[in-house]
């Protein structure tokens, strides 16, 4: 992929950085996807349980402020969806 990067970009042995994305001030919790109406059934109880959207962002706006430890990502973003 840096190869990838640095051919497309047109870079001539560019200073390259690299560095481990894992955080250890941050906790990780992989859930198993399990069956299609399983998965769907657990996202509309989520929907349902969390259905104020002004929450979201204010819970967003309080991690990119530091004031809390916690965040969740899901497979939405192609994150292994096979």
């Amino acid at each position: 992929m840096q190869d990838d990067i640095q051919k497309n970009l047109g870079l001539k042995k560019p200073n390259v950085f690299v560095s481990s994305f894992n955080r250890s001030n941050l906790y990780y919790e992989i859930v198993p996807k399990g069956k299609k109406d399983q998965t769907v059934k657990h996202i509309v109880k989520f929907i349902q349980q969390n259905r104020d959207s002004k929450t979201r962002a204010d819970r967003q706006d309080q991690f990119l402020m530091e004031k809390v430890d916690v965040i969740v990502a899901t497979i939405a973003f192609g994150m292994g969806n096979r």
